[in-house]
């Protein structure tokens, strides 16, 4: 009998599959609880400055950071994206499904991390 390579068995495949997916869900789950908290104590911090007193320079100053953060989220989530739709293309074009699959899908996400690197060096 011939052994198949384990990546090229459609069971394990899709376990691994299954267990990325459950991954990526508890990581979005996680990020967007993390955003919704940093939102709310972001929101209380600022009422209290206003409450107190606090001189107006300083209040547009922690304005101009958050919307300069929520500028550069953006950006990295649009790159990503871009990444792995890029990967999700290749992988089409160049088929079977397997180990050099995930190669491009981690090549590609490796590239839109150095392009988020040199747009966040070339903003700053």
């Amino acid at each position: 009998m011939k052994e198949t390579a384990i990546l090229q068995d459609t069971e394990t495949m899709m376990s691994i599959l299954a267990g990325g997916a459950a991954i990526l869900v508890l990581y979005m789950v996680g990020s967007f609880v993390m955003y919704m908290t940093k939102n709310f104590l972001d929101y209380r911090l600022k009422s209290k400055m206003v409450e107190r007193g606090a001189p107006d320079s300083v209040l547009l100053q922690f304005d101009q950071a958050a919307r300069k953060e929520r500028k550069h989220i953006a950006i990295k989530s649009a790159i990503m994206l871009a990444g792995i739709g890029v990967a999700l293309i290749f992988i089409t074009i160049f088929p079977p499904l397997g180990i050099h699959s995930l190669m491009i899908m981690i090549f590609c996400i490796s590239l839109s991390f150095l392009a988020y690197y040199y747009f966040i060096r070339k903003t700053a």
